[in-house]
């Protein structure tokens, strides 16, 4: 039975990886001991040398990667079943990862490479002057535009595989999901207007419309897709011609001489002033 058990973890198209991570006495991620893999994860990564991967980890490995790997097998350790969506920058990659626990810090691990050309935006949203992503049914970033980094001062790596939890304050992250989980439960379009708060003493207000991301030949709902107009500048044009508008009408209310407003249909305003005139004559 053992044997059978081999012959399809060997076989299956999904990564498998046996492994006890690595942790200093201050308890972060420093590396692991490889103690199994197939022949799918060794076409995913190109390299299982335990030598090399740690290396790897110690040096070259983003130090946003590697604390996200550190967060994944500290609550990993805590359940028997863990899983996540992860981005690999190294290869380009998104993973939906199972993991399973055995003993304390240790791992078997399935990877399922999620087709990443169905979670890309397309070109002309991609180079839009408009904020643009998607985002997975878990609310995990997939893709983003550089129009969306600039307004979040974050780099791409910084953004895919984390939520709006992540980039943005709670109760921002909190009223962007229940809009996302409404979309998905109803399969419709939506628009919105909203405050979007960068995290960074930056915010703007924005005109946003978000639908459905589905599978191409399916129409299966793979998660949300989103476009951000910024209106931060016609709000404060409405708010200045309010305050100008007050400031006329207290004028024009305090003095002698007389006022009349008309456009092609009608009279917008008359003065007090002009009114006293009208009732003396």
């Amino acid at each position: 039975m053992n044997q059978i058990y081999r012959e399809i973890i060997e076989d299956s198209p999904m990564g498998y990886m046996y492994i006890k991570v690595i942790n200093d006495n201050k308890g972060r991620y420093t590396g692991v001991e490889v103690r199994d893999f197939n022949k799918s994860y060794e076409k995913f990564f190109g390299n299982h040398d335990e030598n090399t991967i740690n290396k790897y980890i110690l040096n070259c490995m983003p130090r946003q990667e590697k604390l996200e790997w550190e967060k994944i097998f500290i609550e990993a350790n805590e359940s028997e079943k863990y899983t996540k969506k992860v981005y690999v920058e190294k290869i380009n990659t998104h993973f939906s990862i199972d993991i399973y626990r055995v003993e304390d810090y240790e791992f078997h691990i399935i990877f399922n490479k999620i087709r990443n050309k169905y979670l890309k935006l397309p070109s002309l949203l991609k180079k839009s002057s408009y904020m643009t992503w998607i985002k997975d049914r878990d609310g995990v970033y997939v893709d983003v535009n550089e129009k969306f980094l600039e307004f979040f001062s974050k780099t791409y790596n910084e953004v895919i595989g984390k939520t709006d939890y992540d980039i943005m304050p709670k109760n921002f992250a909190k009223e962007f999901t229940i809009q996302d989980n409404d979309i998905i439960k109803n399969n419709k379009l939506n628009t919105y207007e909203d405050f979007i708060n960068s995290n960074f003493n930056k915010i703007g207000y924005f005109q946003t419309i978000k639908w459905p991301f589905t599978e191409y030949y399916n129409d299966t709902i793979l998660g949300t897709i989103g476009i951000s107009i910024e209106m931060t500048n016609k709000v404060k044009l409405f708010k200045n011609i309010e305050k100008n508008e007050k400031i006329f009408l207290e004028i024009a209310n305090n003095i002698e001489d007389s006022i009349i407003i008309i456009d092609k249909e009608k009279t917008q305003y008359i003065s007090p002033s002009f009114e006293k005139y009208l009732e003396l004559n």
